[in-house]
């Protein structure tokens, strides 16, 4: 009897072969996949500048005062938002690169088991292969 490997087999291994050296090279998204949506930030929104006095056109020092207290109300307001968002950038940074880590570990995975699927079932059509050359008879038979 003769063993047949049917076509799947040998069309599977091709196909592992090319997925292997695509997943290699791209682990990250498909090219072609839209972007994902950025979640807002945690942190407040920046507020607006503030309308500051034309110093050529000032009337009075009151004016030039009441631009200075606007200016240093906004820029401590800015100051305290961007600390917000160096924090949350360095934690968002951090989570990337365990994320990066972690995705690379699983590609790895993947490319060594397509590797040992490939071997092995080459190595099976091989096997079939002698076997079917043999005329399909067992080898231990004796007359």
């Amino acid at each position: 009897m003769k063993v047949v490997i049917g076509g799947l087999g040998a069309a599977l291994g091709a196909a592992l072969a090319l997925a292997t050296v695509a997943m290699a090279q791209t682990p990250g998204a498909d090219a072609g996949a839209p972007a994902a949506a950025v979640p807002g930030s945690r942190c407040p929104t920046f507020p607006p500048e503030p309308t500051l006095p034309d110093g050529a056109t000032a009337r009075n020092a009151a004016a030039m005062q009441a631009g200075d207290a606007a200016y240093q109300e906004w820029g401590r307001t800015v100051q305290s938002i961007l600390e917000c968002r160096r924090v949350e950038a360095t934690e968002l940074q951090a989570q990337a690169q365990a994320i990066t880590a972690q995705a690379q570990t699983r590609v790895t995975e993947y490319n060594e088991a397509v590797q040992r699927l490939t071997a092995v079932g080459q190595a099976w059509q091989a096997e079939a292969a002698e076997y079917n050359a043999r005329g399909g008879r067992s080898g231990t038979r004796t007359r």
